[in-house]
């Protein structure tokens, strides 16, 4: 599991899931099959195991094929049910990106954030990382409404 920060390379999304249960909005979050309902530039999953319509589980690595002819491989790091998942995407030349994904709880609201981490140097780095924020935000605002309206 990695911490998040605020640092070049780091940004986090944090979207209030007003009049959601956090049960549920846990299972959309964490379950690959639900994925492409709720991620526009998330086309379709395909896990190792062949599960595709179970929760993921650590060293579970899924495929996730994108618009077109795109696809990333994301290995499962870590798992805290019913709370945080991470994942890690491995890229050219050596260099990954990590995420987590969290439905955070308190007396008040129930939130889903998303944290990504791409230790890639240079401008380049930083500027996928911004550029994927407000899709990030998108993804998160539609999550929060699929599992409001019991659409999953």
């Amino acid at each position: 599991m990695f911490e998040s920060c605020n640092a070049p390379g780091h940004i986090q999304v944090t979207e209030r899931a007003d009049g959601c249960q956090g049960a549920d909005l846990w299972h959309v979050l964490a379950t690959p099959a639900y994925w492409p309902r709720w991620a526009p530039h998330i086309q379709r999953t395909t896990t190792t195991a062949g599960r595709p319509t179970l929760q993921v589980s650590r060293g579970d690595v899924v495929r996730i094929d994108g618009v077109g002819p795109t696809y990333v491989t994301a290995t499962i790091t870590h798992v805290e049910e019913p709370r945080r998942w991470d994942f890690r995407v491995d890229l050219p030349l050596g260099h990954h990106i990590e995420a987590g994904h969290e439905v955070l709880r308190d007396p008040v609201a129930v939130r889903v954030d998303m944290t990504l981490h791409g230790p890639i140097p240079g401008p380049a780095g930083g500027a996928l990382l911004t550029a994927y924020r407000p899709l990030a935000a998108l993804a998160l605002r539609r999550l929060v409404s699929l599992t409001r309206d019991g659409r999953r």
